[in-house]
């Protein structure tokens, strides 16, 4: 039944319209038969394992790719959301982010600020704290260490690059999602022309689209690409001591004014 099941997506899938259970079991048994020939047998027998074994590894591929593309949408809706966060005026990032973000959220609990405040710089962290979650592959166990941490998180946006540098970061991974789709879609194609399945043509023939359709045009031509997320300035917007003994740092919602930080 199950290779039966298999047989009928494979047909559906190349446009043909699948036989009747028991002439396809017929088939299946006639196919499967030991064909006693002398010396062959043994031959047969090697290549039908193979055949299966090679079979296995590019179904595995192919149900990989689709499902990285069916990932993808998840990961484009995060990556949208956050650029769309960075243009919020009540959003924050660059020198100092993370100490920016604990005063507008002690602001906002002390009723001094409104909680609308904080809220863009405390989603935008989730975000980008799952960001680095699935970088690591869904969890950072006792297999990371700090250093790695800080080496994940400095690939995806965060609180500490300014803003102009995230929207840089979450270009380059919508195009990295977008590939994924592109990829899945180019494997369904090659599918349904041959049979329903990829095989090792499948491999040169992605090589050779990928050559065609880079998904960076301006690395492969030389020219200069999306550049690091810069940081800002520390002369600007570090924290600088008062007369009053306190560190304050500039407020982004408003020009001249500065918030205290609170340790």
């Amino acid at each position: 039944m199950q290779a039966y099941n298999l047989y009928q997506k494979q047909e559906i899938a190349a446009g043909r319209t699948p036989m009747p259970f028991l002439p396809f079991k017929t088939k299946l048994a006639e196919a499967g038969a030991t064909r006693v020939n002398n010396s062959t047998s043994v031959t047969n027998s090697g290549e039908k394992e193979f055949d299966k074994a090679v079979g296995k590894d590019y179904g595995e591929t192919f149900v990989g790719i689709n499902k990285a593309a069916r990932d993808s949408v998840g990961a484009l809706n995060n990556l949208n959301l956050m650029e769309k966060i960075t243009s919020d005026p009540n959003f924050y990032s660059g020198a100092g982010g993370e100490t920016v973000t604990k005063a507008k959220q002690l602001a906002a609990s002390l009723g001094i600020a409104d909680a609308a405040t904080a809220a863009p710089n405390e989603l935008f962290k989730k975000i980008s704290q799952k960001s680095v979650l699935d970088a690591a592959g869904g969890s950072l166990g006792a297999g990371f260490s700090n250093a790695d941490r800080s080496f994940l998180e400095g690939t995806v946006a965060n609180i500490g690059n300014t803003p102009e540098g995230n929207r840089q970061i979450i270009g380059i991974a919508r195009r990295v999602e977008q590939r994924k789709q592109e990829v899945a879609q180019f494997a369904r194609d090659y599918a349904k022309k041959n049979g329903g399945r990829i095989d090792a043509g499948f491999d040169t023939a992605l090589a050779e689209w990928t050559a065609k359709n880079p998904a960076f045009p301006q690395a492969a031509t030389g020219q200069r690409g999306p550049q690091p997320a810069p940081q800002a300035s520390p002369a600007q917007n570090a924290p600088r001591q008062a007369p009053d003994g306190n560190f304050y740092v500039p407020d982004p919602n408003r020009p001249g004014k500065y918030l205290q930080v609170v340790q």
